[in-house]
């Protein structure tokens, strides 16, 4: 068995010695099994498993025992991951991620309420138990490919860059670890967790050699930020520094709130027209990982 696995067993046996127990209790105040439940995370989309975890949280929470139902549920999802031995893509190595995943998840929450199933903070961690994402640092990721559209949304020599960084670099349309940056609730964004979250894409594509490079879109990688937000201009600076192409896709409303909901600074610059928040692409291909991130450096980066 790989080390994440025992780990994951070892966290669950040492901390938490009741799970069938309380599995039992779950069903019999009339929810589906979690064998049942989590066949049809694993199965569903994950357009899907959000409205199934969004209603499953309705009646969760009208019931005075909210507080143990929502720890039976997390409970018994990371263990039917470990009986189904469920990893997104079923890519190498990355057992060892889902072993921190699951132990980081359960210590934050160890003194407190867990998430419900209506927010990221819950819901991503129920898509990575399922098999829908990988988790990173602050990322989790999915293998995807750049989709074709994406060249209606550049305009003029943006397009060009594009196919020739396609083209030469990542040398094809996918596979590519297509990353995703949650709604950090109690938590800021930077450079240090951006930067490890590229040591830790450098050790899924150590370990996975199929994979062409990565991708992402998000407003944080705007140059403009270096001037509005510092310490996401880095981010973006760094995106750069390690050989992504980064291209502007242009704006839209998600955009405009991603980027001033937590900010007064940015939301007062957007309201007097002073700042236009915008989406952009960024690719990273295997060649430039690898450049800035060789495998001698993962040493330490579990």
């Amino acid at each position: 068995m790989e080390v994440g696995w025992v780990h994951i067993r070892r966290f669950l046996d040492e901390n938490y010695k009741n799970i069938e127990y309380q599995s039992k209790i779950w069903t019999r105040i009339g929810f589906p099994c979690f064998g049942e439940l989590y066949s049809k995370l694993k199965t569903s989309t994950v357009f899907d498993c959000k409205k199934y975890l969004k209603c499953l949280e309705e009646n969760i929470s009208s019931r005075a025992d909210d507080i143990d139902l929502r720890s039976f549920f997390y409970l018994s999802i990371v263990n039917q991951m470990f009986i189904s031995k469920t990893i997104h893509s079923n890519l190498h190595g990355c057992d060892i991620l889902l072993a921190n995943k699951v132990k980081s998840f359960f210590s934050e929450y160890k003194e407190s309420e867990f998430p419900p199933l209506n927010k990221d903070s819950g819901v991503i961690p129920v898509l990575i138990f399922s098999g829908k994402f990988i988790p990173l640092k602050t990322y989790h990721a999915n293998i995807a490919g750049i989709p074709r559209s994406i060249f209606f949304d550049l305009k003029g020599w943006d397009k060009v860059s594009a196919f020739k960084y396609i083209l030469f670099r990542v040398k094809g349309f996918s596979p590519l670890l297509e990353l995703h940056l949650p709604k950090l609730e109690n938590a800021r964004f930077s450079a240090d967790l951006y930067y490890d979250d590229c040591l830790l894409t450098s050790y899924v594509l150590h370990r996975n050699k199929h994979i062409k490079g990565t991708m992402q879109m998000g407003w944080y990688i705007d140059p403009v930020l270096k001037e509005i937000s510092p310490h996401l201009g880095e981010i973006g600076e760094l995106a750069r520094k390690f050989g992504s192409l980064v291209l502007c896709v242009g704006a839209d409303d998600a955009a405009v709130l991603d980027a001033t909901m937590k900010s007064t600074k940015r939301r007062k610059l957007y309201e007097e027209g002073l700042y236009q928040p915008k989406r952009f692409l960024r690719l990273w291909s295997r060649t430039d990982v690898f450049k800035h991130f060789p495998e001698v450096d993962l040493d330490n980066v579990i």
